[in-house]
């Protein structure tokens, strides 16, 4: 059952910690209290998900994964997230776009440009292991190209876009595909309220015109009243 995939993570894991006999090919795998899990599509989303229900998941990578909802991920993990701009399997503004704008904690979201369901063998797999090597070995080297300035350098060149979230800190290497068609980037209400009392304004000045000129058609233009016929006594 797909939403329960991630529960072959967890199997697999267990598999790893247990003894096993000499001939099982876990046996003497070292440290399985500290574990980064790694998948695509359906299996980027069971990577993800393995997060919230075992500690041990330090730190998980996905690629194109088809998941839109942080409350199956646990945000005491490090998250690398991957997108395809043009993925037609998993569309990133269907599933990528919204994981990561639901998400509250750490996370590291690569859209790769002209990116599609299949993975970048020159981009996805190299991140991944830094993942692990920077969470799970300790190795400090990596940080630069991980989620710091060799990686901003990367996106703001324009290989692909960069969004992360640490904390109350958040980064967008090309901040303007985030805007609404027709919206000033600036636009935060100000322009329609200048509309709004330039309307009243408008508004104001036609009916002080209209009553005006009312007024001064019934002036000009009211008939004068004819003079009653005279009496007989009078025209005597």
């Amino acid at each position: 059952v797909a939403y329960m995939d991630h529960g072959k993570v967890l199997d697999l894991l267990s598999q790893m910690a247990s003894e096993g006999s000499f001939l099982d090919p876990f046996n003497g795998v070292p440290d399985t209290d500290h574990v980064g899990a790694v998948g695509h599509s359906r299996g980027g989303r069971a990577a993800f998900m393995a997060t919230s229900q075992e500690g041990r998941i330090l730190c998980a990578s996905a690629w194109m994964p088809t998941l839109n909802d942080s409350l199956a991920v646990s945000e005491g993990a490090s998250l690398q997230l991957f997108g395809g701009e043009v993925d037609e399997i998993a569309p990133p503004d269907e599933w990528q776009d919204p994981l990561y704008q639901s998400f509250d904690g750490g996370i590291v979201y690569i859209e790769v440009f002209g990116g599609d369901h299949g993975t970048d063998r020159d981009l996805h797999p190299v991140m991944a292991l830094d993942l692990f090597k920077f969470f799970l070995k300790g190795d400090g080297s990596v940080s630069s190209g991980l989620q710091g300035d060799e990686l901003k350098g990367r996106a703001e060149a324009g290989e692909f876009r960069l969004r992360i979230k640490e904390g109350d800190v958040e980064y967008d290497s090309h901040p303007e595909l985030s805007e609404v068609p027709g919206e000033s980037p600036s636009s935060d209400g100000s322009n329609g309220s200048l509309f709004a009392v330039g309307l009243i304004i408008v508004l104001g000045v036609t009916m002080a015109t209209f009553l005006f000129l009312n007024k001064k058609y019934r002036w000009v233009f009211k008939p004068k009243r004819e003079a009653p016929d005279p009496s007989p006594e009078e025209d005597q």
